[in-house]
């Protein structure tokens, strides 16, 4: 029955027409990426990129398409990309950069502080909070990070949705070493 529903849910999707809002195609592409159907997710994000609609979100789904499709190089770019632009962006995408930095950094076993503290800051603000559907890309993550650094990035998703998650990541001490800075 499960197995229908999804059937029924991808036919449902199949056509998209040429002359959709922005935010509809965004909200199919999020569709198919919860169905698994990462191929038409990226080619429905593609297309949106290509109208300009809210670039830094954009290229953060396209991001978290490449990560469960393993293209990490793929992901650094769309993250760089969107980091150029990031004062054009609300705050909870910009809190959400720095979490695909961080992930990235932890993935390279690079130095993650900086990170973690401009992170502290902007979590700050409550317009940094947004609802944020990761676990296919942290189940994704998982046997290339270290358990501690999973756990994190876990808390972090958390965090970012529901200001009542932010105390829990003080149970991490990378959290508590971090200092909070502003973003450059």
């Amino acid at each position: 029955q499960k197995k229908e529903a999804r059937e029924l849910r991808i036919r449902a999707l199949e056509y998209v027409p040429n002359d959709i809002t922005p935010i509809d195609l965004r909200r199919i592409a999020l569709e198919y990426f919860k169905l698994e159907d990462y191929d038409k997710a990226e080619e429905l994000l593609i297309r949106l990129q290509k109208t300009g609609f809210e670039p830094v979100s954009t290229l953060l789904h396209l991001a978290r398409v490449c990560v469960v499709t393993e293209r990490l190089d793929k992901v650094k770019k769309y993250v760089e990309d969107a980091w150029v632009m990031r004062k054009e962006a609300k705050s909870y995408l910009i809190a959400r950069l720095l979490w695909f930095k961080i992930a990235l950094d932890m993935i390279e076993n690079l130095p993650i502080q900086n990170y973690l503290g401009q992170l502290k800051t902007i979590l700050q603000n409550d317009e940094s909070l947004a609802e944020w559907t990761m676990q296919p890309v942290l189940d994704h993550l998982k046997p290339k990070l270290k358990e501690n650094d999973r756990a994190l990035l876990t808390a972090l998703v958390a965090a970012m949705s529901f200001k009542e998650n932010i105390k829990k990541l003080n149970e991490f001490k990378e959290w508590k070493k971090a200092d909070p800075l502003t973003i450059d």
